[in-house]
């Protein structure tokens, strides 16, 4: 939105094309390096997530590539309105930003450990089941390192608990 305002949408728009044609590079180098089974990236998949199977492997690499160029578009996007504007609250934003990147790691943690040790003899039924528990015990957790944390974020919920508690 900062760009907007300022009646800038050229340079968000070429920086959005850049990084796509930067995903689509990632994407294709990804699912290149875990089509062999052998390589040293499939082998990380393999032990931190427990896949096996090689098409596994290959979703998982998509969501890395688009990731990481959805994090290096975050950061060259910042980058260029820090130019544009100058300071803007930049080490609020980099403290922000951290703190809410420590709590996204914890529960990824999590849910490692729900993924680890997922039970893959339930039924359907189960395995909707197990997956709510997972993602209601993750959105659990990085509520609470995030109030920990003290993120402005969790101070919003903190406003919005207190009003509807009157």
């Amino acid at each position: 939105g900062g760009f907007f305002s300022l009646k800038d949408s050229l340079t968000p728009a070429l920086i959005s094309f850049f990084f796509m044609l930067v995903n689509v590079f990632l994407c294709f180098f990804f699912v290149n390096i875990s089509s062999v089974s052998e390589s040293i990236f499939a082998q990380i998949f393999e032990s931190v997530f427990g896949f096996t199977n090689l098409a596994d492997i290959k979703i998982l690499s998509l969501v890395l590539a688009f990731n990481i160029s959805l994090l290096f578009e975050f950061f060259a996007l910042l980058f260029f309105f820090w130019r544009k504007v100058g300071d803007f609250g930049f080490k609020k934003v980099l403290i922000s930003f951290l703190k809410i990147l420590f709590s996204t790691v914890v529960m990824a943690l999590v849910l490692l450990v729900f993924i680890r040790y997922w039970p893959s003899s339930l039924s359907l039924l189960g395995q909707l089941i197990w997956f709510a528990c997972a993602c209601l015990v993750a959105g659990f957790v990085y509520l609470l390192t995030s109030y920990f944390l003290k993120t402005e974020e969790s101070g919003f919920l903190d406003k919005f608990l207190a009003k509807n508690e009157n």
